[in-house]
């Protein structure tokens, strides 16, 4: 597994050919977000989370899936109903809906 630090808040993980990012935010290069297969914003901060930077990856790889700490949750939640409870206090909100080119390729 490969570990890019970009700048303030954002990671690159990448491993066996796929990349995750997290956060890229209005701080982080331009191109953070460009090449992954998923990002994953943790809160809606511009530092953590920038519009023009997901469109960019969206634009670059339709394929690409956009996922937020609460749509994680909400699969965990539904995978095992009985041992979890989602909080809607522990969460943010997800990104808008213009964040994703179409709903196949968002995630809440």
């Amino acid at each position: 597994m490969k570990l890019i630090k970009k700048s303030h808040a954002c990671v690159r993980l990448e491993k066996d050919g796929r990349t995750l990012v997290l956060d890229p935010g209005a701080f982080s290069e331009e191109d953070a977000a460009l090449g992954a297969d998923a990002i994953l914003v943790t809160h809606e901060h511009p530092d953590h989370f920038d519009e023009l930077r997901l469109r960019a990856a969206m634009e670059a790889d339709p394929a690409a899936e956009i996922w937020t700490l609460r749509s994680v949750a909400e699969k965990i939640s539904a995978a095992f109903p009985d041992a979890c409870t989602l909080s809607a206090t522990a969460t943010p909100s997800p990104p808008p809906a213009s964040t994703c080119r179409s709903t196949a390729n968002c995630t809440r």
